[in-house]
């Protein structure tokens, strides 16, 4: 944790990602959602959670990766006629 004076830190908050508060969003200072909002950062002002896992939620970047397997028209085709002849046999 660092202390710094709001001026300085106000300066410096383009090099962080988020900003966490631990005081009312009503008691913060003005200034420093204006700080925020003229270099894009988040601020997380809600209650402090006892449940470090959820408290993460705030400070951790999603990222999903998906694989999407499409079969091709012509392999579908088959495997619906070679299902229908095998029905047929029994």
């Amino acid at each position: 944790m660092v202390a710094e004076p709001m001026e300085a830190f106000l300066q410096s908050m383009p090099k962080y990602d988020r900003v966490r508060i631990v005081v009312d969003k009503d008691k913060a200072p003005r200034e420093l959602y204006v700080r925020a909002a003229e270099c894009d950062k988040y601020i997380a002002s809600g209650a402090p959670l006892k449940c470090g896992r959820v408290e993460l939620i705030h400070y951790i970047k999603e990222q999903s990766v998906t694989y999407e397997y499409h079969v091709t028209a012509a392999y579908s085709a088959y495997r619906r006629w070679n299902n229908l002849n095998s029905q047929k046999s029994l």
